[in-house]
């Protein structure tokens, strides 16, 4: 292990720009490599068998449900008749990790999974800087084989708002606030996906690397701008913040806290083997 303190805002709300010290634990990730292989096709290929082992299995479950009449109207009956079976991505999206989501996040067993594991996706890393001396301390969002969908270079400082693309591929169950319940708030929040999608570039992660962008994609240098990074460049996986002694200092494996009333130019990753299907938000 080892003690690093932090400057800069790159990873804020999670590490404030100055003053933090962190500890970082430099062995699990020597020892268990990436998670799921450094193999991008090999990956590709274990989810995909995965996701089609687990779709049998919800797909009996879901005909059983839409068979199961009893007590049921006959407008019900004639609605779960017509429905179709869409599967999701077998694997829930991570929970972001801000203050509501720290304890399911901090539990035992899930740090018990971090010491057992190599690097996973919402890790916190430290790393060497790929291009020039120094560290930098950020959250691993891609691995081999995923797909990466990024802001344009020259739009990760303007105004648009990327979080529109990341609602593409997360299945929200119908919920949606943007719209207004109506056809014009359906339109623009089409346009504004359209004009999202434009302003992107497509980017697979190459074998034996990692995508990592700082929890402030407003401000902060990464993955984005240098594009994906070697495994071997990471020092350790941060395990808690040691100073100063302020609210949940366990550093969790989550996704990056997405600010609700802020600019947000941060990738949207697609996990490799996915073909279309949507996430569904973990609960």
């Amino acid at each position: 292990v080892d003690l690093v303190s932090c400057e800069g805002p790159s990873m804020l709300p999670t590490i404030q720009p100055s003053g933090d010290i962190i500890l970082i634990e430099k062995v699990t990730h020597r020892i268990y490599g990436i998670d799921g292989g450094d193999s991008g096709e090999q990956r590709a290929k274990d989810e995909r068998t995965a996701q089609k082992n687990w779709e049998e299995i919800e797909h009996k479950k879901w005909l059983g449900s839409r068979n199961n009449t009893s007590q049921k109207s006959k407008e019900m009956k004639r609605r779960r008749k017509d429905e179709v079976y869409v599967p999701t991505w077998y694997k829930p999206k991570i929970p972001q990790a801000q203050h509501d989501n720290h304890k399911l996040l901090s539990t035992l067993s899930k740090s018990i999974e971090r010491l057992k594991s190599g690097i996973a996706l919402g890790d916190v890393v430290v790393l060497q800087h790929p291009d020039r001396d120094g560290t930098v301390c950020k959250r691993v969002l891609g691995l081999p084989g995923d797909l990466v969908l990024r802001p344009k270079t020259g739009r990760l400082h303007g105004r648009s708002d990327h979080r529109n693309v990341a609602k593409v591929f997360v299945d929200d169950n119908g919920d949606d606030d943007d719209d207004d319940g109506n056809e014009d708030g359906v339109r623009r929040k089409r346009s504004h996906l359209e004009a999202s999608l434009n302003n992107s570039s497509l980017t697979v992660v190459p074998d034996g690397c990692l995508w990592v962008e700082g929890d402030n994609s407003w401000n902060s240098a990464d993955s984005r701008h240098y594009g994906a990074v070697p495994a071997a460049l990471v020092i350790g996986k941060v395990w808690m913040r040691v100073w100063p002694l302020r609210g949940n200092a366990l550093m969790v494996r989550g996704g990056r806290p997405i600010p609700k009333n802020a600019p947000f130019t941060g990738s949207t990753v697609v996990p490799a083997g996915c073909e279309g299907e949507a996430q569904v938000e973990s609960k």
